[in-house]
């Protein structure tokens, strides 16, 4: 029969083990976190805030989206607070948009929470200034010119860039020698990359006119030569502005009581996120369901209530956060066409990120853990090794076993102890 003494010699190992196995892999393990992502335009001064929120699931250094309900809960400051409910999408994104009662002043509050609303994510606070949100304003006009003979010409893209293989303008000014206006002038244009027009265009009465275009390589020009009244000539080469994998957007049809923005991808993509911006603010969002557009490509529409008479961008990419390479900011308002336009890409600001804080905080915790497991590991093997000792000492130092093991209980409880002072 065991004597008490060599039962607690077997004892203390298992409990050292026990307490070591439940610390390390269990609860010292870091658990996966849920948080979110906020992104938008301008809050200050905003009369309508369309932002996105992208719930992701973070497991140590990787991350993966989360698909289901959410509720967001916002509340500007001095105003009443506000709810919207949705459904993430298969990358755990939700467009959001929400109208105050007035122009929003000062920070905005936000709570992020899933299911049944219980289970809050992300909670803080957004501010952020239209300056901050457009760092890049809506510039002008990138016009290509030819000086020098009888007709002089210039020309820049309608939309302000070409995507492949989408056809889209480009607005060509013929002026005469003293500066007037060129009218009634045939352009014969003749493209590398591009499909071109199918018969000469002639310009209107104020020297104008619009080329229709399509653009089939990434490297894209034109040569446009004028020919007026008598030998009057005038030459222009343009090297188009396109956009490398861009997607293309378009209002289509009728815009009076809701406008239909159709957005087309060159190659096969079941998604694409849009952006609808003034110059001082982010009126809309969406995420736009693509489907096989039989020619290699994709294509999806977006209903659009009717536009205001501020100029207006619709920004399309396939990053959430509308910071791919490939992003532009299409001008889609229906103002006359008697002059071009830029892009415009804002892109989104960061208003609020409750992932990383979450998991840091999991980490703290988990390192916590360990800390304490590890110095409870190392108290319990001084423990074994001072009775193994001591029972090394009772047997008169015969048995080498009992010192070797004291003497690995004692150096493995101060790696213990020193693993748990660094974590």
């Amino acid at each position: 029969m065991a004597t008490a003494p060599s039962r607690l010699i077997l004892a203390l190992p298992a409990a050292t083990i026990a307490v070591a196995g439940l610390g390390l892999f269990a609860a010292g393990r870091a658990h996966p976190v849920l948080g979110a992502r906020i992104r938008g335009g301008p809050t200050e001064g905003a009369h309508t805030l369309a932002f996105r929120v992208e719930v992701v699931e973070r497991r140590g250094g990787e991350e993966r989206p989360w698909s289901g309900p959410a509720i967001v809960d916002l509340r500007p400051l001095a105003q009443p607070a506000m709810q919207f409910t949705g459904n993430t999408n298969g990358e755990g994104a939700l467009d959001v948009q929400m109208s105050p009662l007035r122009a929003v002043q000062g920070p905005v509050r936000l709570r992020v929470s899933v299911g049944d609303g219980t289970q809050s994510i992300t909670e803080g606070i957004a501010r952020v200034k239209a300056d901050a949100w457009a760092t890049r304003p809506a510039g002008i006009a990138q016009w290509v010119a030819a000086e020098g003979s009888p007709i002089a010409l210039r020309a820049a893209a309608m939309r302000g860039a070409f995507a492949v293989p989408f056809e889209d303008a480009l607005f060509v000014e013929a002026k005469l020698g003293g500066g007037g206006p060129a009218p009634r002038v045939a352009l014969h244009v003749v493209g590398t990359g591009v499909t071109p027009p199918s018969q000469d265009v002639v310009t209107d009465d104020s020297g104008r006119a619009v080329l229709r275009l399509t653009p089939v390589e990434h490297a894209a020009s034109v040569k446009i030569d004028a020919r007026g009244a008598g030998d009057q000539q005038g030459s222009l080469t343009v090297a188009l502005p396109v956009i490398p994998g861009a997607l293309h957007a378009d209002v289509v049809g009728p815009c009076s009581d809701n406008c239909v923005l159709e957005i087309a991808s060159p190659i096969p993509r079941e998604t694409a996120y849009v952006a609808i911006v003034t110059a001082r603010a982010r009126v809309a969002g969406s995420i736009v369901a693509l489907k096989p557009d039989g020619k290699g490509g994709a294509r999806g529409e977006l209903t659009l209530l009717p536009l205001s008479s501020d100029p207006t961008w619709a920004i399309v990419s396939s990053e959430s956060d509308l910071r791919s390479p490939s992003v532009v900011g299409w001008p889609i308002d229906r103002r006359p066409a008697n002059e071009p336009r830029p892009t415009f890409e804002p892109g989104d600001v960061l208003w609020l990120d409750g992932v990383a804080p979450r998991a840091a905080a999991e980490t703290a915790r988990a390192r916590r853990v360990v800390a304490k497991t590890s110095r409870a590991s190392a108290a319990l093997l001084l423990l074994t090794g001072g009775f193994v000792g001591w029972r090394v000492r009772k047997a008169g130092g015969t048995s080498s076993w009992h010192g070797v093991a004291a003497v690995l209980c004692l150096a493995l409880a101060l790696a213990l102890l020193w693993a748990g002072l660094r974590a």
